[in-house]
């Protein structure tokens, strides 16, 4: 299952085709899209919900740049995300204990499914997985499910691209600020879970995403906007990041640490 979606972490667009990570030959530097007439769809509900008010001047000015850059802003929705989410979510939940132990039998460790998943520090994850471990699915549990609620997932997004004719969509990469240190989760934050929750949807559909810098925000922390696309829209995803990056004043580096 797609929970993790290992990728490029980059300066710019341009250093992510240096890296070749596509095509596995030598790639020239691809041009900048053209902005004017790009439909770009904006999904407000669930993508934009909760939005952290010291985000939204910078994700809105973003906006800003890329319409009157000449994109085609589609205000038009995902539906049913949270059915569609929960749905997939319940059944990588039931299914965790039994796939963990299989995992740390494969690999020789002495530890249970159990140790582990009582161990794990985020509140709100481990109260999940402590439900799954209750009903004490087994080896020969019906995977089907899973699948199903994956697909319909994967369905949804790319009716979303295919129906609005769209070349990407575009979201907060986070719903809040980042945080200067890790103690300042602990200390108010609400924790990796909420910080994923505009990115792991595309990640468990298997679509291509590229999260690059928006601004800043007053207190000078770092914001990103994604742009996610159909699947095997990779390249293109790349030429829309380097469209952006010329409409977005450079940012300034991070000051040194202490």
């Amino acid at each position: 299952v797609r929970r993790d979606t290992a990728g490029w972490l980059t300066r710019s667009c341009a250093d992510v085709e240096l890296l070749d990570a596509f095509s596995g030959t030598p790639a020239s530097p691809a041009s900048p899209v053209a902005l004017r007439g790009l439909r770009l769809g904006v999904p407000r509900r669930f993508f934009y919900d909760d939005l952290d008010p010291t985000l939204s001047p910078v994700v809105e000015a973003a906006l800003e740049r890329l319409r009157q850059a000449g994109a085609e802003l589609i205000e038009v929705d995902l539906p049913d995300m949270d059915a569609l989410l929960g749905r997939v979510f319940s059944q990588l939940r039931r299914d965790l204990p039994h796939d963990l132990q299989v995992y740390i039998r494969e690999s020789g460790a002495t530890v249970s499914a159990a140790d582990i998943i009582h161990a794990v520090a985020d509140q709100q994850l481990r109260v999940g997985f402590e439900a799954a471990l209750a009903q004490a699915a087994d080896e020969s549990s019906d995977r089907s499910g899973e699948d199903e609620a994956l697909a319909a997932l994967n369905g949804a997004y790319a009716a979303y691209f295919t129906d609005n004719s769209l070349s990407a969509l575009v979201m907060p990469t986070t719903p809040e600020p980042a945080y200067p240190t890790p103690l300042d989760v602990a200390a108010g934050g609400t924790g990796p879970v909420s910080m994923i929750r505009n990115t792991h949807p595309g990640a468990l559909a298997g679509i291509p995403g590229l999260s690059v810098p928006a601004g800043l925000t007053a207190a000078g922390l770092p914001v990103g906007v994604e742009f996610d696309g159909p699947v095997g829209a990779d390249s293109t995803l790349l030429r829309i990041g380097r469209a952006f990056e010329e409409i977005t004043p450079p940012l300034p580096p991070p000051p040194s640490p202490a």
